[in-house]
């Protein structure tokens, strides 16, 4: 009787012990198990700001435009002049005598450009620049023949025409010829519409490169 109860003690204690062993694992497998967390991702709210282009017109290459736009005309022309008598005895018996002479000079005709100027306000596009005028005569020098004038008569002295006499009439020549261009206003309108063509040209290359769209305005000051 006694050892039956000794055993029963004994079998007591070992379930207790069991109990507690499994229990303890269980927790310990509870705490290491991972949990899963759901987080909601916040983004910050996007502000769509308008850029600028990159591209913008440029008023150095309009005035460059203005430079190569230049419409040049061709004159042969024909100067004309007196040379005038001497006086005193070394000049006995001269006469005043015409003389005559041809050369070939090319007028250009254009803008300003250094009075050239350009203002972008948004998407408007004004260009300042004075209206088409002469910028200057270039005479050929290869071109220009040996005066002509009248042979001496016997009873009187030759006489000399100069390098001067030359250069003299040939300013005369050309300020007819600036003379005769200036009248001729179809030829500076044509001038002037070229070198607004050819800047309208390049500020449309320009729209198709920055696909922004301009409007131009033109404003014609005075000639300085």
């Amino acid at each position: 009787m006694k050892r039956i109860v000794t055993y029963l003690l004994i079998l007591t204690l070992s379930l207790g012990l069991v109990t507690s062993c499994r229990k303890q694992a269980e927790e310990t497998t509870a705490s290491t198990r991972p949990t899963s967390v759901t987080t909601t991702a916040t983004t910050a709210p996007t502000t769509t700001k308008e850029t600028e282009p990159k591209i913008v017109p440029n008023v150095y290459q309009i005035q460059s435009i203005c430079e190569l736009a230049t419409l040049d005309v061709y004159y042969h022309n024909t100067a004309k002049a007196i040379k005038t008598a001497g006086t005193g005895v070394v000049h006995w018996g001269e006469k005043d005598t015409p003389f005559w002479f041809e050369y070939t000079a090319d007028v250009s005709l254009g803008i300003d450009v250094s009075q050239v100027k350009m203002l972008i306000e948004g998407r408007d596009i004004t260009i300042f620049m004075p209206h088409a005028k002469i910028l200057r005569v270039n005479v050929h020098p290869e071109s220009t023949t040996d005066p002509i004038f009248m042979p001496k008569k016997w009873y009187r002295n030759d006489v000399e025409i100069t390098a001067q006499d030359v250069t003299d009439a040939m300013k005369e020549a050309n300020a007819q010829i600036r003379e005769q261009v200036t009248n001729k206003t179809t030829l500076l309108k044509a001038a002037e519409n070229r070198s607004k063509q050819l800047i309208e040209n390049y500020i449309s290359q320009i729209m198709d490169l920055s696909d922004i769209s301009y409007t131009v305005h033109w404003e014609f000051i005075e000639d300085k």
